[in-house]
């Protein structure tokens, strides 16, 4: 009996243990991505899995762990925690430079389209990103959108 009891206290606490976990990477998640909580997916910027370990103090094979299968409701959809590790280029990361692509593409001028230099040209001069045009076909083309001649 007493073994079983200290087995169900052992339980109770590693429960509270990976509460307090996640809930540090939440936090921190929240505050190295406040431009995207505020503005959208376009924001979300540059993060690893190491820059959170550091800021909550815990190895970065606790932060992996603890995120995965882990999902956070923010005011612009529900995101796997996944998403706000990433890579990228500057600042903004990968996911955030398909939006912009991808919102580009969906407001532009049907009868003449936006071309993968013209997409280059919005992300170096409005989000300051060094990026070239053939960085801008591989994204376009990850995303299942096609190139200008054939979206006209």
């Amino acid at each position: 009996m007493k073994q079983k009891h200290q087995a169900a206290i052992w339980l109770i606490k590693s429960i509270v243990k990976r509460r307090e976990t996640i809930k540090k990477i939440a936090e921190a998640i929240v505050e190295k991505q406040k431009e995207f909580f505020d503005k959208g997916l376009e924001y979300l910027h540059v993060m690893t899995m190491e820059d959170i370990a550091e800021e909550i103090e815990m190895h970065e094979s606790t932060v992996s762990r603890a995120r995965t299968g882990k999902y956070m409701q923010t005011p612009h959809g529900t995101f796997s925690l996944k998403i706000f590790f990433n890579s990228g280029i500057g600042d903004l990361s990968s996911v955030s430079i398909k939006a912009i692509i991808s919102k580009g593409i969906a407001g532009e001028d049907k009868k003449s389209p936006l071309t993968d230099s013209d997409l280059a040209e919005v992300l170096i001069n409005k989000y300051k990103v060094d990026i070239n045009r053939r960085t801008i076909a591989k994204y376009r083309k990850s995303i299942g959108i096609n190139n200008s001649r054939n979206r006209k």
